[in-house]
């Protein structure tokens, strides 16, 4: 995606937006999506963490700040199209910077809950594998499985996630809807 330039409540707005769906914010996620220098990138992510100190904290071993567990999002109404909108993925897929495999077929049906889309999008970005109690059509009872994501995939009105499930030994589709909770597992081999 282009970067953009854009004004600091903007900035800010991408930095919550970050931290919901995401799960952490870093001064290079910052200039993955805006055109400012690495300075005034770190400025924002101190200033951002002036008004709102109870929103995330420091992650030395990633350079990063991750979102605390009772982070509410104040500037944003934390819509999962909002997210779209900041990495690009509302518009032509050939601008989209959300940092992982990425396909859509536009319309948005599903109800997709932040903390399950920031693990599951930290465990594609990590290659981790993930714990999540999941509904299917023909198991509607929560089950859990341990699955490795790969992708997210839009299609008609759902969002699904691709991934190699340790259950079934194959890859499959989980809609994003039917996942209850999500947490990263240690590697499975």
């Amino acid at each position: 995606m282009p970067r953009r330039n854009s004004a600091p409540q903007e900035r800010y707005e991408a930095i919550e937006l970050l931290l919901l769906w995401e799960g952490r914010v870093s001064r290079s996620r910052l200039l993955d999506l805006f055109t400012i220098h690495e300075t005034l990138a770190s400025r924002d992510i101190a200033g951002y963490r002036l008004l709102y100190p109870h929103a995330c904290e420091a992650e030395s071993s990633s350079k990063s700040y991750v979102c605390t567990p009772d982070f509410q999002p104040t500037l944003t109404q934390g819509v999962f199209s909002e997210y779209q909108r900041l990495v690009g993925a509302a518009g032509a897929l050939t601008e989209i910077s959300i940092g992982i495999p990425f396909e859509s077929a536009q319309f948005d049906a599903t109800t997709i809950r932040p903390l399950t889309f920031s693990r599951l999008h930290q465990a594609m970005r990590s290659g981790l594998c993930v714990k999540m109690t999941y509904r299917s059509m023909s198991t509607p009872q929560p089950h859990e499985r341990l699955i490795r994501p790969h992708s997210l995939i839009q299609a008609g009105p759902r969002w699904h996630l691709r991934a190699f499930c340790e259950k079934s030994g194959e890859f499959r589709d989980f809609n994003l809807g039917r996942i209850s909770s999500a947490s990263l597992a240690d590697d499975a081999d």
